[in-house]
């Protein structure tokens, strides 16, 4: 058993530490009550608020803890110089925030919120209203689909490197030697790809084996004029006029379909493979193939367009005169460089900004209104540019880029889908996310940023150490 002495020698370090605990709290209390009396007004930083909250915290958990072994060392003087040591640096720290003393600054803030009756323990997006908390999230939703100055720089670029192999590359099919485009020469690129033809037996077995209705129209017009011979609705007419023996023709505004009796029908399977051969057997000849959707022009008997000898013409005889000069499926190979340049050159950017930037989510970039916005935009670059070609060519129509124009035409569409109809819809859906776990998440996420910066640049001071 402890000797009386012992006794009373405890009982007096207790009332010490008591003494200790008592000081604290008063000092806080006389603190608080000076809140309504000279403070004036404050910003209300979320920020500041929070580390406050933690500075009260860490001082209420500490309180219990001391003893008079703690405070033997430490005299008044002491804890006041490494206070007055702390302010200070936090002072410097959080000079943004424009006040005069962080002792002022926590009084101020404790102020507003006890005239606001707001409490100082609540996450700081409760002191956000429901106006803030819309502007953040418009403003989160705006920034996935807003152009930087890199996304203007690739894009410009794609658009001019576009435009120059548009008009040093692609030109036109051939040389011209007479009339009103007399002197205009044709494109070298595509010279080179006529030069490809298949081995003579090849060619042979493909001609042997490949024989289908549509093709006996007769006529040097008949692959323009027959939709089996085009590289996209072929698989369809052509395999259907292949099925039923027969041979649809689209020509001079007007459409036609006719029964062949040396034709009694095929399955659609050998259907298939005849129509992808026929096509083979035409490709590497010297008319060649007419470019996609060629055929739909023959049904345009519309417009009057004057020729270099003064007579009119339709969007199908343009068409057919178009073939005849080597508008064909090369030269649409030629054409395709132009769109092609664009979707490698922004396509390898965004990925490899993605990359860059640590973003580990799927690659969406058709379904992306900021990505399809700089595609579109970039097209159409190469397409204004392509007009202005069109003009110095004197308005021959072998100037046009029928890729180009696909291509942009192809952005276009989805572009205005979204903006009459899904812009919204994205939008709300984009506004639900957040409202929930999302939304939740980016709190969470912000505070304890927050917290490593507080611990990482504020040192601890704990009382009794050394």
């Amino acid at each position: 058993m402890q000797s009386p002495e012992h006794k009373v020698q405890h009982l007096d370090q207790l009332r010490v530490a008591l003494i200790a605990q008592k000081q604290f709290l008063k000092s806080l209390e006389d603190r608080v009550s000076l809140i309504n009396e000279s403070l004036q007004k404050t910003d209300g930083d979320a920020e500041a608020l929070i580390e406050l909250d933690q500075m009260l915290s860490s001082i209420e958990d500490r309180a219990s803890l001391l003893s008079s072994e703690d405070l033997s060392d430490w005299s008044a003087t002491d804890i006041q110089n490494i206070y007055e040591a702390e302010s200070q640096n936090v002072s410097s720290a959080t000079r943004h925030l424009e006040f005069s003393s962080w002792t002022q600054f926590c009084t101020d803030s404790m102020a507003y919120c006890e005239e606001s009756r707001l409490d100082v323990t609540l996450p700081y997006d409760a002191l956000l209203s429901e106006a803030d908390l819309q502007d953040i999230k418009e403003d989160v939703y705006q920034a996935q689909f807003r152009w930087d100055k890199w996304d203007y720089i690739f894009v410009g670029f794609a658009g001019v490197v576009a435009a120059t192999i548009d008009c040093l590359v692609v030109g036109i099919p051939q040389d011209i030697t007479s009339g009103r485009y007399e002197g205009q020469n044709g494109s070298d690129l595509t010279s080179w790809l006529k030069k490809f033809k298949l081995p003579e037996n090849l060619q042979k077995w493909l001609e042997l084996n490949s024989k289908a209705p549509f093709d006996q129209t007769g006529g040097s017009n008949h692959r323009i004029d027959t939709p089996g011979h085009d590289p996209i609705f072929g698989f369809i007419f052509g395999v259907l006029d292949i099925c039923r023996g027969t041979s649809t023709t689209w020509k001079g505004g007007s459409a036609g379909s006719e029964a062949n009796q040396r034709f009694p029908g095929e399955a659609l399977t050998v259907a298939l493979i005849k129509q992808l051969l026929h096509l083979m057997s035409d490709a590497f000849t010297t008319k060649g193939l007419p470019v996609p959707f060629a055929s739909v022009f023959r049904l345009l008997n519309a417009g009057q367009f004057t020729r270099s000898n003064g007579k009119t013409a339709t969007i199908s005889d343009i068409a057919l005169w178009m073939y005849h000069h080597g508008y064909d499926l090369r030269h649409f190979l030629t054409m395709s460089t132009v769109p092609a340049s664009i979707e490698v050159i922004l396509r390898a950017y965004i990925m490899i900004r993605q990359y860059v930037e640590g973003e580990d989510h799927k690659f969406l970039l058709a379904g992306n209104p900021k990505y399809r916005s700089m595609l579109l935009s970039a097209h159409a670059i190469a397409c204004a540019t392509n007009a202005g070609k069109i003009y110095l060519y004197a308005g021959n129509p072998l100037a046009i880029n029928y890729a180009e124009w696909l291509a942009c035409l192809r952005y276009f569409m989805p572009s205005i889908k979204y903006w009459l109809f899904d812009k919204r819809r994205l939008r709300l859906e984009h506004f639900e996310k957040i409202a929930d776990r999302e939304w939740d998440r980016v709190l969470q996420s912000s505070e304890g940023l927050l917290r490593a910066s507080i611990q990482r640049h504020h040192k601890n001071v704990a009382l009794g150490m050394q």
